[in-house]
This record gives C-alpha cells, sequence and structure tokens, in this order.
C-alpha cells in the first residue's frame, strides 16, 4: 500500500502517487481524507479466506480491513475499521514512500483507546535520488476485547517531513483477526516479523513457525511501478496499485520451516516485505 504513481525521479520534484485499488469490502471514505488528484488514492480488496483441508481446525479469520493513504503534503493518514467479534487482534500496517529526507518514524492511535504495540519494520528502495533508502513499512498490534464500529485509526510519521512539501506519502492498512491468542498473539520463535528488500519481480521471504494452527500474514511495497498479487497458497487480504502494497495470508495446519512466503509480481522494482505469524487460541502445542 504505498502511494506512488509512474512517474521519473529528481530530488527537487516529487513524483506524483497514484493508488489502484481493490476489495470485496466497501471503502468507507472519510471527508477529512480527501486529497488531491496528484496524492496517491487507495481502495480496498479485500478476500475470502482460503483454508486448505488439514487446517480445517483453524480458528482464526480476517474479521473487518481497510485502508487509506495520503499525499506528500502530509504527516498522518486515518481509516476507519469494523469488527464483528470480540477479543480481537488488530494489525496496522503503517507505509511511506518516496523519501525527500530521513527515515520515519510510525505512531499508531486510535479513537477506541486501544493500546499500540511496534512489532518490527522493514526499508528498502535507495534508488540513489537521497542515498538512503525511501520507502518503509511499519507492523503495529493491539488487542480490543470489544468489537469496534467505525473506529478511527490514525498512522502518523516523525522526523522525515519533506523540505519542498512539507511532509511524505503515507497511509495504512488496518486489519482485524479474530480467533488468535490474546495473551500471546504471536509465533513464540519470531520476537519481530520477518523481512527482505531487493530489486525484482519476486517478493518474497522464509518464515519458520514453532506452532501449530497458525496464520502467517504478510505485507509487500513497491512504490511508484507494478502490481503486486498474493503469493501461491495465499489468500489477498487488501490490495492497491499500481505502484502500491499487498497483504496476504495462510492459515497453517502444522508448523513449517523456512516456509515460503511469496507475492506475485508484474513488474521488476523496489519492493520490501514482511511477515508474521499470529497464534491461534486454540493452539494446543506443536503438531
Amino acid at each position: 500500500m504505498s502511494f506512488v504513481s509512474q512517474t521519473r525521479f529528481h530530488l527537487i520534484k516529487r513524483e506524483t502517487s497514484m493508488f489502484g485499488v481493490k476489495s470485496i469490502i466497501s471503502v468507507i471514505v472519510l471527508s477529512c481524507l480527501i486529497i488531491s488528484a496528484s496524492a496517491p488514492i487507495l481502495a480496498a480488496h479485500a478476500a475470502n479466506a482460503a483454508t486448505s483441508p488439514d487446517t480445517k481446525a483453524v480458528a482464526l479469520t480476517i474479521d473487518g480491513t481497510n485502508l487509506a493513504g495520503c499525499g506528500h503534503s502530509t504527516n498522518s493518514c486515518s481509516t476507519t475499521l469494523t469488527t464483528s467479534k470480540t477479543n480481537d487482534i488488530i494489525m496496522v500496517f503503517t507505509f511511506e514512500s518516496l523519501d525527500l529526507q530521513t527515515s520515519c518514524t510510525f505512531t499508531v492511535q486510535d479513537t477506541s483507546g486501544l493500546v499500540w504495540h511496534n512489532r518490527g519494520g522493514v526499508s528498502g528502495r535507495n534508488d540513489g535520488t537521497t542515498g538512503s533508502n525511501r520507502d518503509q513499512i511499519g507492523e503495529f498490534w493491539a488487542q480490543t476485547p470489544n468489537q469496534l464500529s467505525s473506529d478511527i485509526v490514525t498512522e502518523s510519521i516523525l522526523g522525515c517531513a519533506s523540505i519542498q512539501y512539507g511532509g511524505e506519502y503515507n497511509g495504512l492498512y488496518a486489519i482485524g483477526i479474530s480467533g488468535a491468542n490474546v495473551n500471546n498473539p504471536f509465533d513464540p520463535s519470531l520476537t519481530q516479523p520477518v523481512s527482505s528488500t531487493n530489486y525484482s519481480n519476486a517478493p518474497s521471504v522464509n518464515i519458520s513457525t514453532a506452532n501449530n494452527n497458525e496464520m502467517i500474514i504478510a505485507v509487500a511495497q513497491q512504490s511508484s511501478f507494478g502490481t503486486l498479487s498474493p503469493g501461491s497458497g495465499f489468500t489477498l487480504i487488501l490490495g492497491t496499485g499500481p505502484g502500491g502494497a499487498a497483504s496476504e495470508f495462510q492459515l497453517t495446519g502444522t508448523t513449517v520451516i523456512n516456509h515460503l512466503v511469496p507475492f506475485g509480481d508484474d513488474t521488476t522494482w523496489y519492493w520490501e516485505e514482511m511477515a508474521d505469524a499470529i497464534s491461534s487460541s486454540g493452539h494446543h502445542g506443536h503438531s
């Protein structure tokens, strides 16, 4: 879910940004988030959960999604999230792209007063414009005991506002997950998400887990060019592009070792990817 269009790069003149958006759910557009035509446009695209025969007992499901993207004169971006279950884990993936200054620090807050935890992040795209990486992804999570109704979730970027525009392209994916172990929501072998960056048309990471019955969730960003799609065996959660991002998930019935977490990609370009594993509330040990 990055926020950039297919334009050439300059130190002074910033690339414009466009988002193509796909979602099987309606996108709730907040009037305060309307941005100019030169700013990235986001739309959500969520898919039904796919469960293979050996994962029928897995209770983990996607429970509400939404996204937003804002232009390069902004330093925060908001979307709304509604869920249908109690005791969900809420995942927020934060994005910024095409830095003209130093790297950004992300924060997340919401109108329901959830307590947000930063799981990690990844940066990439050192295209020579600034001499450092220009795109970033962050992962945050919170636990909610109650259903959420139009909860306004906001990500903010700090320390990277460009001199030229006063901000950076930024945005977020908000994803509710039901059936997670709310006390220990992540696989115990993972202290942070696994991540990778490269210049290619094959975004991927490898992940290993210690528990069975988990949800592998991944996100990738490829700013400016290309459209990302779910990899083989994975289901799309949200997707934006071309020049955007995508998130996907897969349910596992057993532990996995060096499990490939790929995204489809129609263009060779700079990309960043992160993947994590969420434990089920019904987990009772290794398979």
